[in-house]
């Protein structure tokens, strides 16, 4: 017979806050399975993760370039190690991404306010179905 135990940690979607609490066996598990797949830990703000820049890349679906450039050029919080390699904690890549889709909200919210006041949705509804696409 399994016994409960209390919850050891709690994984949340960032995305959709989805929270899901894991006992400890688990998350011992979870751990081991993304040290891995090559997931650094660091004792940098608990159990935040360190990550390359093709994995930050691949999480947020750009180039491993894009990110060492945002990195480069201080949009991104990130650091260089020996040989010029690049990473970054996964929490500075999840307030970044989370920041840089409400810039990109707010502006398309700017654009289609421009577009009504200059009678773009007056023209069969094009310009409307084209922004719908960047939502």
């Amino acid at each position: 017979m399994a016994t409960m135990t209390a919850p050891a940690a709690t994984i949340v979607d960032n995305r959709t806050g989805d929270a899901t609490s894991i006992d400890a066996r688990a998350y011992g598990a979870l751990r081991a399975f993304l040290r891995a797949l090559g997931v650094a830990y660091t004792d940098e703000g608990g159990d935040d993760v360190r990550l390359t820049t093709g994995q930050a890349a691949e999480i947020v679906g750009t180039s491993p370039r894009t990110i060492a450039r945002l990195i480069d050029c201080g949009k991104l919080k990130g650091a260089r190690v020996g040989g010029g390699h690049r990473y970054v904690m996964l929490s500075d890549l999840m307030a970044f991404d989370r920041c840089s889709r409400e810039e990109r909200a707010s502006r398309l919210g700017d654009m289609r306010t421009c577009a009504a006041e200059e009678g773009f949705y007056d023209h069969g509804g094009a310009v409307a179905d084209y922004l719908k696409g960047f939502e």
